[in-house]
């Protein structure tokens, strides 16, 4: 149980970064940086975005861009974190 208590944790975090990768590449890929890596920082925000958009879908339902800013991924590293710890709650009682 702790193991799987564990993998969840794992997959969460690396969940959490994979946002936060796919955050930083969009305003590096809006500012035109990236030089010779732009291809392959293209690349890799297609993969995450095919992996985080559907994720991000019911969020933008309820809390749409305001003026240009989207507060979705927000949202979304909120969630997962408070999950994060909600596991880390459930381990510990487990222990």
């Amino acid at each position: 149980m702790l193991a799987l208590l564990s993998l969840l944790d794992s997959l969460l975090w690396l969940a959490e970064v994979a946002v936060i990768v796919w955050v930083v590449l969009g305003w590096l890929l809006a500012l035109n940086l990236g030089g010779p890596l732009r291809l392959h920082m293209e690349r890799l925000a297609l993969f995450l975005n095919g992996l985080i958009e559907p994720v991000l879908r019911p969020v933008h339902r309820v809390l749409p861009p305001v003026g240009g800013l989207d507060f979705s991924p927000l949202i979304l590293l909120i969630a997962l974190h408070a999950l994060r710890l909600f596991l880390r709650d459930i381990t510990i009682s487990l222990i």
